[in-house]
Protein backbone atom coordinates (compact mmCIF):
# COMPACT_ATOMS: atom_id res chain seq x y z
CA UNK A 1 0.00 0.00 0.00
CA UNK A 2 2.46 2.20 -0.66
CA UNK A 3 1.74 2.83 0.75
CA UNK A 4 -0.62 4.40 2.27
CA UNK A 5 -2.45 7.48 0.72
CA UNK A 6 -2.17 10.92 3.15
CA UNK A 7 -6.04 11.55 3.59
CA UNK A 8 -6.90 7.86 4.34
CA UNK A 9 -3.93 8.14 7.30
CA UNK A 10 -5.42 11.56 8.14
CA UNK A 11 -8.63 10.23 8.00
CA UNK A 12 -7.96 7.47 10.08
CA UNK A 13 -5.75 9.46 12.52
CA UNK A 14 -8.73 11.73 13.01
CA UNK A 15 -10.64 9.28 15.08
CA UNK A 16 -12.83 10.26 17.89
CA UNK A 17 -11.04 11.52 21.26
CA UNK A 18 -12.92 10.43 24.22
CA UNK A 19 -16.06 12.29 25.26
CA UNK A 20 -16.36 13.79 22.15
CA UNK A 21 -18.16 11.33 19.83
CA UNK A 22 -21.95 10.91 18.85
CA UNK A 23 -23.99 8.16 17.46
CA UNK A 24 -24.17 10.56 14.12
CA UNK A 25 -20.43 11.43 13.89
CA UNK A 26 -19.18 8.20 14.27
CA UNK A 27 -21.17 6.56 11.44
CA UNK A 28 -20.39 9.67 9.51
CA UNK A 29 -16.48 8.60 10.03
CA UNK A 30 -17.34 4.78 9.27
CA UNK A 31 -18.52 6.06 5.89
CA UNK A 32 -15.67 7.94 5.27
CA UNK A 33 -13.43 5.30 6.51
CA UNK A 34 -15.22 2.61 4.48
CA UNK A 35 -14.87 4.52 1.18
CA UNK A 36 -11.24 5.61 1.09
CA UNK A 37 -10.44 2.31 1.80
CA UNK A 38 -12.71 0.81 -1.54
CA UNK A 39 -10.69 3.78 -3.23
CA UNK A 40 -7.42 2.78 -1.96
CA UNK A 41 -8.07 -0.82 -2.74
CA UNK A 42 -9.34 -0.27 -5.66
CA UNK A 43 -6.60 1.63 -7.39
CA UNK A 44 -4.31 -0.87 -5.66
CA UNK A 45 -6.15 -3.50 -8.11
CA UNK A 46 -5.37 -1.32 -11.34
CA UNK A 47 -1.51 -0.72 -10.61
CA UNK A 48 -1.72 -4.80 -9.92
CA UNK A 49 -3.53 -5.07 -13.51
CA UNK A 50 -1.20 -3.08 -15.32
CA UNK A 51 1.84 -5.45 -13.24
CA UNK A 52 0.28 -8.69 -14.50
CA UNK A 53 0.14 -7.59 -17.65
CA UNK A 54 3.45 -6.01 -18.32
CA UNK A 55 5.29 -9.05 -16.40
CA UNK A 56 3.43 -11.60 -18.36
CA UNK A 57 4.69 -9.82 -21.31
CA UNK A 58 8.01 -10.23 -20.04
CA UNK A 59 7.50 -13.88 -18.79
CA UNK A 60 5.97 -14.91 -22.24
CA UNK A 61 8.77 -12.99 -24.59
CA UNK A 62 11.95 -12.78 -23.11
CA UNK A 63 14.99 -14.55 -24.06
CA UNK A 64 16.70 -15.52 -21.01
CA UNK A 65 15.18 -17.84 -18.25
CA UNK A 66 16.27 -15.45 -15.58
CA UNK A 67 13.76 -13.14 -16.78
CA UNK A 68 10.83 -15.00 -17.81
CA UNK A 69 11.57 -16.87 -14.26
CA UNK A 70 11.37 -13.74 -11.77
CA UNK A 71 8.54 -12.23 -13.92
CA UNK A 72 6.36 -14.97 -13.56
CA UNK A 73 7.22 -14.71 -9.63
CA UNK A 74 6.09 -11.02 -9.64
CA UNK A 75 2.63 -12.01 -11.41
CA UNK A 76 2.59 -14.63 -8.53
CA UNK A 77 3.24 -12.11 -5.93
CA UNK A 78 1.45 -9.63 -7.51
CA UNK A 79 -1.43 -12.09 -7.10
CA UNK A 80 -1.06 -12.97 -3.27
CA UNK A 81 -0.71 -9.03 -2.72
CA UNK A 82 -4.23 -8.84 -4.61
CA UNK A 83 -5.67 -11.86 -2.34
CA UNK A 84 -4.13 -10.73 0.94
CA UNK A 85 -5.62 -6.87 0.54
CA UNK A 86 -9.28 -8.40 -0.37
CA UNK A 87 -9.14 -10.73 2.27
CA UNK A 88 -8.11 -8.63 5.12
CA UNK A 89 -7.62 -5.00 3.92
CA UNK A 90 -11.59 -4.90 2.66
CA UNK A 91 -13.89 -2.50 4.86
CA UNK A 92 -15.96 -4.49 7.42
CA UNK A 93 -19.83 -4.84 6.29
CA UNK A 94 -21.20 -1.62 8.35
CA UNK A 95 -23.18 -2.55 11.49
CA UNK A 96 -26.84 -2.48 11.32
CA UNK A 97 -28.64 0.57 10.64
CA UNK A 98 -30.04 0.98 14.07
CA UNK A 99 -27.25 -0.23 16.22
CA UNK A 100 -26.63 1.36 19.70
CA UNK A 101 -23.33 3.61 19.91
CA UNK A 102 -21.46 0.88 22.07
CA UNK A 103 -22.18 -1.32 19.02
CA UNK A 104 -21.16 1.75 16.47
CA UNK A 105 -17.88 2.21 18.39
CA UNK A 106 -16.97 -1.35 18.65
CA UNK A 107 -17.40 -1.70 15.09
CA UNK A 108 -15.24 1.18 14.26
CA UNK A 109 -12.72 0.58 16.27
CA UNK A 110 -12.78 -2.92 14.95
CA UNK A 111 -12.07 -1.53 11.20
CA UNK A 112 -9.33 0.79 12.23
CA UNK A 113 -7.63 -2.34 13.69
CA UNK A 114 -8.13 -4.45 10.69
CA UNK A 115 -6.55 -1.36 8.68
CA UNK A 116 -4.16 -1.01 11.68
CA UNK A 117 -2.77 -4.26 11.57
CA UNK A 118 -2.35 -4.89 7.63
CA UNK A 119 -0.33 -1.66 7.50
CA UNK A 120 1.97 -3.04 10.32
CA UNK A 121 2.38 -6.40 8.72
CA UNK A 122 2.94 -4.73 5.01
CA UNK A 123 6.45 -5.32 5.33
CA UNK A 124 6.09 -9.13 4.94
CA UNK A 125 3.08 -9.45 2.26
CA UNK A 126 3.47 -6.17 0.32
CA UNK A 127 7.16 -6.11 0.14
CA UNK A 128 8.45 -9.13 0.95
CA UNK A 129 7.01 -11.31 -1.81
CA UNK A 130 8.56 -9.18 -4.70
CA UNK A 131 12.36 -8.73 -3.28
CA UNK A 132 13.25 -12.37 -4.86
CA UNK A 133 11.74 -11.27 -8.00
CA UNK A 134 12.93 -8.02 -8.08
CA UNK A 135 16.43 -9.28 -7.47
CA UNK A 136 16.57 -11.95 -10.00
CA UNK A 137 14.96 -9.56 -12.56
CA UNK A 138 17.62 -6.80 -12.43
CA UNK A 139 20.92 -9.87 -11.98
CA UNK A 140 19.43 -11.54 -15.11
CA UNK A 141 18.93 -8.08 -17.19
CA UNK A 142 22.68 -6.87 -16.63
CA UNK A 143 23.67 -10.61 -17.46
CA UNK A 144 21.79 -10.35 -20.79
CA UNK A 145 23.33 -6.75 -21.33
CA UNK A 146 26.93 -8.01 -20.21
CA UNK A 147 27.12 -11.54 -21.42
CA UNK A 148 30.49 -12.99 -20.08
CA UNK A 149 31.08 -10.01 -18.40
CA UNK A 150 33.65 -9.87 -14.70
CA UNK A 151 31.71 -10.00 -11.75
CA UNK A 152 33.09 -6.72 -10.92
CA UNK A 153 31.46 -5.27 -14.10
CA UNK A 154 28.00 -7.17 -12.92
CA UNK A 155 28.35 -6.06 -9.81
CA UNK A 156 28.83 -1.83 -10.76
CA UNK A 157 26.41 -2.13 -12.92
CA UNK A 158 23.64 -3.71 -10.43
CA UNK A 159 24.51 -1.75 -7.40
CA UNK A 160 22.59 1.36 -8.40
CA UNK A 161 19.43 -0.54 -9.84
CA UNK A 162 19.42 -2.75 -6.50
CA UNK A 163 20.09 0.18 -4.10
CA UNK A 164 17.18 2.27 -5.61
CA UNK A 165 15.03 -1.00 -5.73
CA UNK A 166 15.75 -1.84 -1.93
CA UNK A 167 15.70 1.85 -0.72
CA UNK A 168 12.21 2.28 -2.33
CA UNK A 169 10.55 -1.31 -0.55
CA UNK A 170 12.34 0.17 2.67
CA UNK A 171 10.51 3.36 2.46
CA UNK A 172 7.69 1.81 1.69
CA UNK A 173 7.74 -0.56 4.81
CA UNK A 174 8.60 2.11 7.20
CA UNK A 175 6.01 4.11 6.30
CA UNK A 176 3.42 1.68 6.53
CA UNK A 177 4.64 0.27 9.80
CA UNK A 178 5.22 4.02 11.06
CA UNK A 179 1.06 4.48 10.05
CA UNK A 180 0.07 1.86 11.96
CA UNK A 181 1.77 2.99 14.79
CA UNK A 182 -0.08 6.24 14.54
CA UNK A 183 -3.27 4.55 14.47
CA UNK A 184 -2.61 3.01 17.93
CA UNK A 185 -3.39 6.32 19.35
CA UNK A 186 -6.66 6.55 18.12
CA UNK A 187 -7.77 2.88 18.57
CA UNK A 188 -6.74 2.97 22.41
CA UNK A 189 -8.80 6.44 22.40
CA UNK A 190 -11.89 4.44 21.14
CA UNK A 191 -11.58 2.25 23.57
CA UNK A 192 -11.36 4.43 26.80
CA UNK A 193 -14.62 5.68 24.60
CA UNK A 194 -16.61 2.47 25.06
CA UNK A 195 -14.95 1.46 28.60
CA UNK A 196 -16.74 4.75 29.68
CA UNK A 197 -20.07 4.13 28.26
Amino acid sequence: MPHDDDDLRALWQSAPAAGSVSLDELRKRERALSLRVKVRNGAEYVAAAFVVVAFTFYAVRAPSLGVRASSWLTVLATAFVVWKLRRDGSPLPPPALGAPLGESLAHHRASLVRQRDLLRTAPLWYVGPFVVPMVLFQVSVALERSPGAPFAVLMRELARPLFVSLLVFAAIAFLNVRAAGKLDAKIEALKKVADDL
